[in-house]
């Protein structure tokens, strides 16, 4: 048996605690991934639910809407200062609805780069936007958020 002198008593204790560290770290990371995968987990069910619930209702309200649903039939009046009648705007609006397939590429275009630029590269879906807005919302305290995270999500007060 080889004899031990101070240089091998130095090497053993190093690799030791070179292998505790790893060992530690790897705790550590998975104790990370599962208080994470448990975050993703209760945000589906606590979120998932709503959007689900949500998505049932908009069906509903597309299944029961006709053309006439978005004509507006409500008569506006608009006032001076005085109180005075200037204007009186009828119900019937001067508006022609379209099918989806009879809308210019173009005008589908524009809206789709004014409202998702990257639409066509996520499939309906951003996640990096919407976890932008959460991360946002969270920043400013709720101040400021997109219209559709704050409708999702929050009731009317």
């Amino acid at each position: 048996m080889a004899e031990e002198t101070k240089e091998t008593k130095k090497i053993i204790p190093e690799s030791k605690k070179k292998h505790k560290k790893k060992h530690k770290k790897k705790k550590v990371l998975l104790k990370v991934s599962v208080v994470f995968l448990l975050l993703v987990v209760i945000g589906w069910f606590t979120f998932g639910a709503k959007v689900m619930k949500l998505r049932s209702e908009a069906k509903k309200l597309v299944a029961q809407s006709s053309e006439e649903t978005f004509k507006a039939s409500q008569t506006s009046i608009v006032y001076d200062t005085n109180g005075k009648q200037l204007l009186k705007f009828k119900g019937e609006k001067d508006v022609y609805y379209l099918k989806y397939k009879e809308l210019p590429v173009y005008v589908i275009a524009a809206v789709i780069s004014v409202e998702d630029k990257n639409f066509y590269k996520h499939s309906g879906v951003d996640y990096k936007g919407i976890l932008r807005v959460c991360v946002n919302y969270v920043k400013t305290k709720g101040q400021v958020a997109s219209t559709i995270f704050k409708s999702c999500f929050f009731k009317k007060s």
